[in-house]
């Protein structure tokens, strides 16, 4: 009976591909399939370059193999940043024949971060990126950290610093991200999940500034994930945590779970 509706459930919502992307706690970093795959390919390479077995036990895929569709392409990048997320995604969604048969799921970052392409020789870059991450400031560099160059730290403390860096402004990105992304894939008809991995919306600031609240109500909250990544594990005092805080396995694989039922639940597959 399980088998029958697994496969009516497969067939009338025509999803073959699952399309991820991501910072790292959508990546998996930290993971056994990460942590032995990742040494095999540069850090100084190209995006592209990262295999997708490096990917495997991180929370999306699990999920992914749990709705049993025939392609999972996880193109999530440690240190990502939201802008970087949205045009990846975009041009992926762009170049696909069968945008039907398209699932995307987003792990939205913290909208403080950049991550911008140079090509730029010399250290202090990450698939030829550079990283703008707060919690790159005062870093130093190791076998799992890279670093800021003076000079951008200098540039980033001060951009932190304006109107560009304040928490209203930050919601406001967020929000606006969400939207853009949510408005284009609606166009397509493309259907999709998304989770705030390391930020939720502040809804007491968002009630009270005009600006957020307009933007905010013109999301459609049904294809946005119930809460958020960080928080739900911070909460758990169970959670088993990585050295670089990032969610060990036995959350990654408790996330998968849930975040699968809330697809079943609100029917996403079917929209």
């Amino acid at each position: 009976m399980k088998n029958t509706f697994l496969a009516y459930y497969k067939r009338k919502s025509m999803i073959k591909t699952l399309y991820i992307n991501g910072c790292s706690h959508t990546a998996g970093v930290e993971l056994d399939s990460w942590e032995k795959g990742g040494p095999s390919w540069p850090k100084d390479g190209t995006i592209q370059d990262i295999p997708q077995h490096c990917y495997n036990d991180s929370w999306a895929n699990t999920m992914g193999r749990n709705l049993n569709v025939e392609t999972i392409i996880n193109n999530s990048i440690p240190g990502s940043s939201n802008d970087h997320i949205l045009q990846s995604t975009i041009d992926f969604v762009q170049r696909q024949k069968n945008k039907e048969e398209l699932f995307v799921l987003i792990g939205w970052t913290g909208s403080d971060r950049l991550f911008l392409e140079s090509d730029e020789p010399g250290d202090n870059r990450f698939l030829n990126h550079y990283m703008f991450i707060p919690g790159l400031i005062g870093a130093k560099k190791s076998e799992s950290v890279t670093p800021m160059k003076d000079k951008h730290e200098v540039m980033y403390k001060e951009l932190l610093r304006t109107h560009w860096g304040s928490w209203t402004e930050m919601q406001y990105r967020t929000i606006l991200q969400h939207f853009t992304l949510q408005s284009f894939l609606q166009k397509h008809n493309i259907k999709h999940l998304f989770i705030n991995m390391l930020f939720d919306f502040d809804m007491h600031k968002i009630n009270k500034v005009p600006k957020l609240n307009a933007l905010y109500n013109l999301l459609d909250h049904r294809n946005i994930y119930k809460e958020c990544y960080f928080e739900r594990f911070k909460k758990d005092p169970n959670t088993v945590w990585n050295p670089n805080q990032h969610v060990g396995q036995p959350g990654q694989n408790e996330f998968a779970k849930e975040v699968h039922n809330y697809i079943k639940e609100n029917d996403l597959l079917l929209r």
